[in-house]
């Protein structure tokens, strides 16, 4: 076991080695790293000592435990992101555009970035908060600046090369996909070793698993291959630059405009590891748990065949009315859903697809229709589509930020 120890008082060396003798000298402690610069101590045992023993070891020595506080700032600040999340929400609406035709401004660039930003924390929050909470160090904050170095490095190299090259290139979606998989499936597995669920020891990829120095600057260099649309947007808008200094300064300026919402997820994992005890562990591990589980249902390798799972279990592939000709069908977009009241139509009929829409949509409007490859402003455009499905099986239905999906089975 291991725990941290916030210790008042240490002001140079010679206080690390006096507070590391006190403890050690504490039954049930077998090891022990003192820090006078960041105040902490860690400690390890096969069962360690309780709180009282180690208090009184250390103000034998001449310093003082500090104790926990309940965090009524961190509650207050998160309650308040909350707050600031769901008000912001509807703006996505009001700040998509064509990258392809719109003139690029510094302005644009930040606006957009800002507000995407709360988007990023449900793509890449849970690989941010990952990268904190996953390994006891010394100066979390370290941590935290090596996965957004690596990150907005990434970012702007990718506009470099794509200002460079001046032509459509986009990197295989299925490839993005598996990318997806990948990472959601590794924070599942992650939260279970930190439960002691899975004991297995994987020294080749400590870099991922947060134990190297430059674990979490790797990991913030994969970032510009996520299948992200609003990280996508943007490099379609560097690829139409055909500068690379352009390109990679819009991708710089997105980089740094969405960095503090993924550093608050960062501080968020910080700010839990430092708690001591084994509850705080498994809320920690069950956050990292929860965003595994979402990023890789959000990969359509698994989101289609799942989906068409409950679709067939619960019998919810009603067939689409005619009505003049025309199997009518209706999406509705309702706090950030889609909901089709009926999920079939037959091959060879004409289809009217309408839409409707309450609340806050959040990223899922504009709506990509990607058979007919056309994107859908709902609320500037809300006519409705017709086409004709001439083949069976599925019409993929996604956000422009290739979030929130859903399908039309062609029989």
């Amino acid at each position: 076991m291991e725990r941290k120890l916030d210790i008042a008082g240490m002001t140079c060396s010679t206080c690390e080695a006096k507070v590391k003798k006190a403890l050690l000298g504490v039954e049930g402690v077998k090891s022990a790293q003192v820090s006078h610069a960041t105040g902490t101590a860690f400690i390890k045992g096969k069962t360690l000592p309780s709180d009282k023993d180690l208090k009184q070891a250390v103000e034998k020595a001449g310093y003082a435990l500090r104790k926990e506080k309940f965090p009524w700032g961190f509650i207050g600040l998160l309650t308040g992101a909350i707050v600031v999340f769901f008000a912001t929400q509807s703006l996505y609406g009001s700040l998509t555009f064509d990258p392809t035709n719109t003139e690029v401004t510094l302005g644009l660039v930040v606006a957009y970035g800002l507000v995407s930003s709360l988007h990023c924390i449900g793509m890449c929050g849970g690989i941010a908060f990952s990268t904190s909470v996953s390994a006891q160090v010394k100066n979390p904050m370290r941590r935290v600046w090596q996965y957004q170095s690596g990150r907005i490095l990434s970012y702007t190299i990718s506009g470099i090369v794509l200002g460079m090259m001046g032509k459509v290139f986009t990197i295989s979606p299925m490839f993005t996909n598996i990318l997806l998989l990948v990472a959601g499936l590794w924070m599942i597995f992650l939260s279970l070793t930190m439960v002691k669920l899975i004991k297995v020891n994987l020294p080749e990829f400590n870099f991922i698993k947060g134990k190297s120095d430059r674990g979490p600057f790797f990991i913030g260099l994969l970032n510009a291959l996520m299948p992200c649309g609003s990280l996508q947007t943007m490099q379609v808008m560097a690829l139409g630059s055909a500068n690379p200094l352009l390109g990679g300064g819009i991708m710089l300026v997105f980089g740094l405009m969405t960095a503090p919402s993924l550093i608050s997820m960062q501080w968020l994992g910080a700010r839990i590891n430092a708690i001591n005890g084994r509850r705080i562990q498994i809320v920690a591990a069950v956050l990292v748990a929860l965003m595994g589980i979402q990023m890789t249902l959000r990969s359509p390798i698994v989101a289609a065949p799942l989906n068409d799972l409950v679709m067939n279990l619960t019998g919810q592939k009603t067939m689409a009315p005619v009505v003049d000709g025309y199997q009518t069908v209706n999406l509705h977009l309702d706090r950030g859903t889609y909901v089709l009241d009926y999920a079939a139509v037959k091959a060879g009929i004409p289809v009217k697809l309408t839409f409707s829409w309450e609340g806050i949509t959040g990223c899922t409007n504009p709506v990509n229709l990607t058979f007919i490859n056309r994107m859908v402003d709902i609320k500037k455009n809300p006519e409705p589509i017709i086409f004709t499905p001439e083949e069976t099986g599925k019409l993929e239905i996604v956000c422009w930020m290739d979030m929130v999906r859903t399908y039309l089975y062609v029989n």
